[in-house]
């Protein structure tokens, strides 16, 4: 993919991801629709991946980063006690879970997409 196509999708996929979570927040879309916590994190790892591409101009890491991001954002979550039940519970324990693989999807997503298109 060329470099200004990439910064391109890069910015979008940004600025998409920006947008849902803001809604998402305001109109308690999170608490509402059970998948959209699904789609928010298949679309940050996508967008980390993006952005690690295109800086580091290797998208070979870009899955590792997009890991790496979610489990800083857990991590946040945490901290800032934002995640929805207590951190013993087995809800979390799940919510984390999936949470880390659609940040890992949405990487690999984004990492078979530049694969092909080079």
């Amino acid at each position: 993919m060329r470099n200004s196509r990439l910064a391109v999708a890069t910015l979008f996929f940004l600025l998409l991801l920006l947008v849902l979570h803001v809604q998402g927040m305001a109109e308690h879309l999170y608490l509402n629709y059970w998948f959209y916590d699904f789609i928010t994190h298949f679309l940050g790892g996508a967008c980390i991946a993006l952005s690690f591409s295109y800086i580091a101009k290797n998208p070979k890491h870009a899955i590792w980063a997009a890991v790496i991001g979610g489990i800083i954002w857990e991590i946040f979550e945490v901290y800032f006690d934002i995640m929805g039940w207590p951190i013993s519970s087995r809800a979390y324990k799940i919510d984390t879970a999936i949470d880390l693989v659609m940040d890992t999807l949405g990487a690999a997503a984004v990492w078979v997409i530049i694969r092909n298109k080079k």
